[in-house]
C-alpha cells in the first residue's frame, strides 16, 4: 500500500471515530455494519474473487452510491473497523488491479463522513482534537461497567412521545399498569423535523407506535394497541430498563403461565414424570362400534363441559410447548399442514396454538415460571457456587448473558456475576456475617498454635471495625 492510500485510510478513520452524535450509537449486541468481526463467505470468494466479494459485501452493508454519498445509519466500533478491513485487503492484494475498487470505497466513505459533519453543522475534526477526545473517551470507558446498565432517562431522540389516552373500553382486559409505566406512545421523528418535548397530538398520516423506555439502546417498538404478552416478554429480558421492571414482568409472566406448578426434585431425582398427574385421554367413540348418544335436556352440565374443554386445551398447549422446546423443533412446525392433519386424525376437536402464540406467549411465560421457581429454590439454598460459563455438578441457569461480540475478560465476567448476585440473591444471606463466624471457628480450632499468615476480608474488616 502506498503512502497516499495510507493517508486516506487514516483520515477516514479519524472522521469515523468522531462522527456527530446526531447519528445514533450502534447497539453492541446487534450492530448493523459489523466490520469489527468481518469474515467473507467462501462461496462469494469463489464466485467474485476476494476483492469482488468484499466490494459486494460493502454494497450490501453500506448501500449503493449511485445516488450520492452513503448515509451512515449508526456509529461506533462496528463501523470504524471498516478502515482495518480495507487496509488489510489493500496490503494483501496490493498487486491486483482490482484494488482501485477499495480505494474508491475509501474516498466515497470519506465524502459521506464529510457530508455527515456538514449536515450536523460541526467542523471537521483535526488530529489534535481527535487526540483530546480519545483521552476523554478512554477515561469514561474506564468507569463504565462491562455489562448493560439501565438508562438514566427514557428519552429517545428518534421518537416524539405522546400522552396516554384514556381507556374507554367497556369490556376486555385492561392495560396492565406495568405496560403504561415501561412504554411510551410515540411517533418517529420525520425527515427535517426536530425532536421536542410536550407534544400532545400526532400529526396527520403519522403512524403512532409504542416504544420501550429503553428504546434508545434496545430499539424496540410495537404497533398499537399494546400487545401485553409481547411487551411483558421484552421487559422481562431488556437490560436497559430498571431491574425492578424486569422482575415485575417475570413475575407477571410466571403467574399467567399454563401447565402444572414447577416442582424441582431433590437431589438427582428424575423429573420425567414430574407432571404425570396431567393425563390427556380422548375417545372418538365406543369400542363396540355403536355411536354414543347424548340425552337432551341436560343443559345443566354445559358449564362443566366448557370447563373441561378449556382444561384440555391448556393441557394440550402446555404439552405441545414442551415438545417443541425440549426436542429442539422449530415452532413453525405447528403451522404446517402435516401437523394439522396429524391432530385431525388424533382428535378432530383439538386445536393447538400457532407458532406466534408459542413464541410470544407460551414459551415466554414458561421460561418466566421456571426462572421464578429456580430463584425461589436458590433463595433457600446454601453453599452456592456461581459461575459464568463453566457448569459443574448440579447446575441451574440463574440468568442468560448476551456476550456475543464481546471479550470475556475478567472485568466483564466480574461485572456480570456481580449484577446477577445483587439482583437475584442480595438478601439470601449475609456473607460477611457468615465469614466472621468462619473466622471465629478457625481461630477456635487453632487456639494455641501460631498463625503466620492471615489477611482479613475487606467486608469483614469493615464490619468488625
Amino acid at each position: 500500500m502506498d503512502c497516499e492510500t495510507k493517508n486516506k485510510l487514516q483520515l477516514l478513520s479519524l472522521y469515523l471515530q468522531n462522527l456527530p452524535k446526531t447519528i445514533p450509537l450502534a447497539d453492541p449486541s446487534s450492530p448493523q455494519y459489523g466490520f469489527d468481526f468481518f469474515i467473507l463467505d467462501d462461496e462469494n470468494i469463489e464466485d467474485y474473487g476476494p476483492i469482488g466479494a468484499l466490494n459486494r459485501e460493502l454494497e450490501l452493508r453500506m448501500g449503493q452510491r449511485d445516488k450520492g454519498p452513503v448515509s451512515f445509519k449508526e456509529r461506533g466500533p462496528s463501523l470504524n473497523a471498516v478502515t482495518d478491513v480495507l487496509g488489510g485487503f489493500l496490503d494483501q492484494y496490493h498487486e491486483s488491479p482490482e484494488t482501485v475498487l477499495l480505494v474508491k470505497w475509501a474516498d466515497d466513505l470519506t465524502i459521506a463522513a464529510v457530508a455527515a459533519f456538514k449536515t450536523a453543522g460541526i467542523e471537521l475534526p483535526s488530529h489534535m482534537t481527535a487526540a483530546k477526545l480519545a483521552v476523554t473517551t478512554a477515561k469514561k470507558h474506564q468507569k463504565q461497567p462491562a455489562v448493560h446498565q439501565p438508562l438514566s432517562n427514557s428519552i429517545d431522540s428518534r421518537y416524539i412521545d405522546l400522552p396516554e389516552v384514556a381507556d374507554l373500553r367497556t369490556s376486555g382486559a385492561r392495560i396492565h399498569p406495568l405496560s403504561l409505566e415501561a412504554t411510551r406512545r410515540c411517533y418517529k421523528v420525520r425527515d427535517g423535523e426536530v425532536w421536542k418535548d410536550g407534544v400532545l397530538t400526532a400529526p396527520e398520516k403519522v403512524v403512532v407506535r409504542v416504544r420501550c423506555i429503553g428504546s434508545k439502546k434496545c430499539g424496540t417498538t410495537w404497533n398499537t394497541p399494546r400487545s401485553r404478552d409481547r411487551i411483558m416478554g421484552h421487559l422481562a429480558k431488556c437490560s436497559h430498563t430498571d431491574e425492578k421492571i424486569q422482575d415485575r414482568a417475570i413475575k407477571f409472566l410466571a403467574s399467567t403461565a399454563k401447565g402444572p406448578k414447577l416442582c424441582i426434585p431433590d437431589g438427582e431425582q428424575s423429573n420425567v414424570m414430574a407432571d404425570a398427574e396431567v393425563v390427556v385421554t380422548t375417545h372418538h367413540g365406543r369400542s363396540d362400534g355403536k355411536k354414543k348418544t347424548v340425552e337432551t335436556g341436560k343443559s345443566s352440565f354445559n358449564p362443566f363441559i366448557s370447563k373441561g374443554k378449556q382444561d384440555l386445551k391448556e393441557r394440550v398447549d402446555h404439552a405441545v410447548m414442551k415438545f417443541i422446546v425440549c426436542c429442539g423443533i422449530p415452532p413453525t412446525v405447528v403451522d404446517s399442514d402435516e401437523w394439522k392433519n396429524l391432530l385431525l386424525v388424533l382428535n378432530p376437536n383439538c386445536h393447538t396454538p400457532s407458532s406466534s402464540t408459542l413464541t410470544t406467549s407460551l414459551i415466554t411465560k414458561e421460561a418466566a415460571k421456571i426462572s421464578e421457581g429456580i430463584n425461589s429454590f436458590l433463595h433457600e439454598a446454601r453453599h452456592l457456587t456461581i459461575t459464568f460459563d463453566v457448569p459443574g455438578g448440579r447446575t441451574f441457569c440463574m440468568e442468560l448473558n448476551d456476550a456475543v461480540r464481546k471479550k470475556h475478560t475478567a472485568e466483564y465476567i466480574l461485572a456480570a456475576l456481580d449484577r446477577a448476585t445483587q439482583r437475584k440473591h442480595a438478601d439470601c444471606f449475609d456473607p460477611s456475617h457468615l465469614l466472621n463466624l468462619a473466622i471465629k471457628d478457625i481461630f477456635g480450632m487453632l487456639r494455641g498454635h501460631v498463625i503466620k499468615h492471615y489477611v482479613p476480608h475487606t467486608i469483614s474488616a469493615e464490619r468488625s471495625s
